[in-house]
């Protein structure tokens, strides 16, 4: 392949991604309904997407690995950390999917899958928002593994902030999980229209969805997370 022809790959790649992601961002599901999500090429494009996202969500958590003395240059720390984001995203996913099925849902788990890695347009803006909550949170992680360990943890340290601290980190939350919320509206308002389900169904099938995927995180993504923090921190 000439190089003229592998910078017009990268260019157009770099393109659609940046018009996907503020298309998603400015319109949300109705972006992308247009397309045919039970394609291979809109899934494949879907899930280079969510990989985009991933590295973005990486970065932004560089400067907070960096204060909790993380060796964040470290070519594993980067490829465990981008895979664990990615990982979780495709794992949630098939988990709101799954549950959503059990309630007669109809939609083939591809264009759910498709719908979902667009929608992760919004996760990097969360992930700029909750900045000055993760620092607490990381360092909390490292210490150990249990989740309850973990929220104590978290907790005295932000105890011990100040009070200008304590406003910006409790504004940040507000923002981070607002937009959030907004996130998982439109997840729910994709997968509802995707699978032909009543409010009810889709709603009970969601609410199911969230909490089994809540569950997956704090049994395996956030004992992981904190086991590469621990594992590649500076001794």
């Amino acid at each position: 392949m000439e190089i003229g022809s592998v910078t017009k790959t990268i260019f157009d790649e770099t393109k659609d991604v940046i018009l996907t992601w503020f298309g998603v961002l400015s319109k949300g599901p109705s972006a992308f309904e247009k397309l045919d999500l039970e394609s291979n090429s809109a899934l494949l494009f879907a899930l280079r997407f969510l990989f985009y996202i991933s590295l973005v969500d990486f970065a932004v958590s560089i400067p907070s690995a960096a204060a909790n003395g993380v060796k964040y240059e470290d070519k594993m720390f980067i490829g465990a950390s981008i895979a664990s984001i990615y990982v979780e995203y495709l794992a949630v996913a098939l988990i709101i999917y799954g549950a959503m099925k059990l309630f007669g849902g109809k939609a083939p788990v591809q264009a759910c899958i498709a719908g979902y890695c667009f929608l992760t347009a919004y996760l990097p803006i969360v992930a700029i928002l909750r900045l000055p909550s993760v620092a607490i949170m990381d360092a909390a992680m490292m210490a150990g593994a249990n989740y309850p360990d973990i929220t104590s943890r978290a907790f005295a340290m932000f105890a011990r902030l100040s009070v200008w601290d304590m406003v910006i980190f409790i504004l940040a939350a507000l923002l981070s999980v607002g937009t959030f919320v907004f996130f998982l509206i439109n997840v729910y308002r994709c997968f509802k229209k995707l699978h032909g389900l009543s409010s009810g169904r889709a709603g009970l099938g969601f609410a199911l969805g969230l909490s089994a995927a809540l569950l997956f995180a704090m049994a395996f993504i956030m004992p992981f997370e904190g086991a590469i923090s621990r594992a590649f921190a500076v001794k």
